[in-house]
């Protein structure tokens, strides 16, 4: 029989995998998005779509221009857009995880 209690094998697995989906799709957004970091989003699209893309490409914009950044001011290679899209899914994972444990503690229990 299959055991869904709090303490049961099923629902220690569900937390890990939830997460792991939860990053992989975080990760194919920042994938899908990382071609405009350097140039920014088409001026075509709406600005509230552009202002969007902005904020979410910003952590890992943070991190590449902390420590791969050089006076040349290129943009990134292949392995640093790599590095972009893991720390900016990696970065918002741990927000979104942040803000919902917040949120469930202020949240009144009954």
């Amino acid at each position: 029989m299959l055991d869904f209690s709090r303490r049961g094998y099923l629902a220690r697995l569900a937390g890990p995998a939830r997460r792991l989906a939860a990053w992989l799709v975080l990760f194919a957004a920042s994938g899908a998005l990382v071609p405009y970091f350097d140039n920014g989003p088409p001026t075509s699209w709406p600005s509230l779509l552009r202002m969007v893309t902005g904020i979410f490409l910003a952590p890992g914009a943070l991190f590449w221009l902390a420590f791969f950044w050089h006076p040349f001011g290129a943009g990134p290679t292949g392995s640093e857009s790599v590095f972009i899209i893991l720390v900016n899914a990696s970065v918002w994972l741990v927000v979104s995880w942040a803000v919902i444990r917040i949120l469930g503690r202020l949240h009144p229990r009954r």
